[in-house]
């Protein structure tokens, strides 16, 4: 995030159990990671600050969206009242819970602080778990951003 407060929202699939639901609230200079093949959006947090940030995704991993529109969204919107998100559940969906977090260190997946270009530049095979996530299963399962 590089500007404003973001509300990265993801949930672990896109059918009628939408699996494990997470909302990330994240700030400038801090990274959120969603695994490939996770349902997703990120959300304006704040009103009265543009939200600018750089999303990095890889070509190879498309995201379908034929089961998003067929449930008219993902399964929780947050709606803002005042200076609080409140989140409303999307009724297509299986009720289940949402977590919501704020931003962790990714140590395992061995991202640091410095800005995730600068690291890309310098060590472009450091972020095949993304590219190729066939080769890293262990980092993937039970994910927890």
């Amino acid at each position: 995030i590089w500007q404003g407060k973001a509300i990265i929202y993801m949930q672990e699939y896109v059918e009628d159990d939408p699996g494990r639901c997470f909302a990330v609230i994240a700030g400038p200079g801090e990274k959120v990671l969603v695994p490939p093949g996770w349902g997703h959006a990120t959300i304006s947090a704040d009103p009265d600050v543009p939200l600018t940030f750089g999303a990095w995704c890889d070509r190879e991993y498309g995201f379908e969206y034929d089961a998003v529109r067929a449930h008219k969204g993902l399964a929780w919107y947050p709606l803002l009242q005042g200076n609080n998100v409140i989140w409303q559940h999307n009724p297509r969906y299986i009720p289940g819970r949402l977590q919501a977090i704020t931003p962790r260190q990714y140590t395992e997946f061995s991202i640091t602080s410095a800005p995730v270009y600068q690291q890309f530049i310098e060590d472009p095979a450091r972020f095949q778990f993304i590219s190729r996530p066939d080769k890293h299963p262990e980092l993937w399962q039970n994910f927890h951003p």
